[in-house]
């Protein structure tokens, strides 16, 4: 019996021993340090197209146990805009015992441009339309195609079953936190009052423009729908209409004949309205069409 019990104890030391052996090698082989990263350059200018390989560019990861570890190196998160539009990047690397390391690199777009709205057809809408947002869009270079962003101000109210003019703001944002503005006029009409004014058709209804440079208003007149005669813009810039009636009193409108608006200044940034109109005096009374011109000074 005795003996039986000497056995066991040697047994339980000797077990004893191997696990703290075990449990030693064990905390010992074990990595505990992180990888450590480095780069050649704590900030990089790139273009929005730039994907993760080009965004990393320049930057390595070691790990004591592992070596070289940049294969593990991912794009965490890239902040919103900062001053003169730059971000800052987080990257981030692991090592075989899932340690990981963080550090910051500044990214700035060489090719960098805001939101840009877009817009086919005027602001104008029928009594009792429910969308009013028309044909305007937006694109990103960075998001591509963020239409469905598009906001109206809650500042301001249409109200869609009264023709006037409206102020509106609609505004949109894109993944970088740029935020971008357009403030416009929207009209309501009557449709039942509609058909008896002149209508406009102009190649665009939304331009923009850098400082400095200013747009001709005239140039952007197509088309002029007129006591049910299409005025057609030709070479010369003269409005015709192309298949004229023997003895017709008027054939053409020429640019002195249609009263244009234009408040833009364009020394400075902002958004302007050019307001054109046009009075038809052949009817039994004077009716006048008008539209608007957007432009983005920027």
């Amino acid at each position: 019996m005795k003996k039986l019990r000497i056995f066991s104890m040697v047994v339980f030391v000797i077990a004893a021993a191997s696990f703290g052996y075990f449990k030693y090698e064990q905390i010992n082989s074990k990595d505990n340090q992180a990888p450590a990263i480095t780069m050649d350059t704590d900030s990089i200018q790139v273009s929005c197209q730039a994907e993760d390989g080009e965004l990393l560019k320049g930057i390595k990861a070691t790990d004591s146990k592992d070596g070289d570890v940049t294969g593990s190196l991912i794009v965490e998160s890239v902040s919103n805009f900062m001053e003169n539009h730059t971000r800052n990047m987080t990257v981030v690397a692991f090592d075989s015992d899932n340690h990981a390391t963080k550090a910051a690199r500044k990214i700035t777009y060489t090719d960098y441009v805001s939101p840009t709205f877009s817009l086919t057809e005027p602001l104008r809408f029928a009594m009792n339309t429910q969308d009013i947002m028309g044909t305007l869009t937006c694109s990103d270079v960075l998001d591509g195609d963020i239409t469905g962003k598009i906001k109206m101000s809650s500042e301001y109210y249409v109200q869609a079953d009264v023709a006037g003019e409206y102020p509106m703001v609609y505004q949109v944002a894109n993944s970088a936190g740029d935020v971008q503005k357009l403030p416009v006029t929207v009209e309501i009409y009557d449709p039942s009052k509609e058909a008896q004014k002149p209508q406009f058709e102009l190649s665009e209804y939304l331009v923009y423009t850098s400082v400095g440079n200013a747009v001709d208003p005239w140039s952007y007149v197509q088309q002029i729908t007129m006591g049910g005669i299409k005025f057609v813009r030709g070479e010369d810039g003269v409005l015709r209409d192309p298949n004229p009636a023997e003895k017709q009193e008027r054939t053409a409108i020429t640019a002195d004949e249609v009263q244009i608006t234009n408040q833009a200044d364009f020394n400075t940034p902002g958004t302007y309205e050019i307001l054109y109109q046009i009075t038809d005096d052949s009817g039994k009374e004077s009716v006048t069409g008008q539209v608007r011109l957007i432009v983005v000074v920027r």
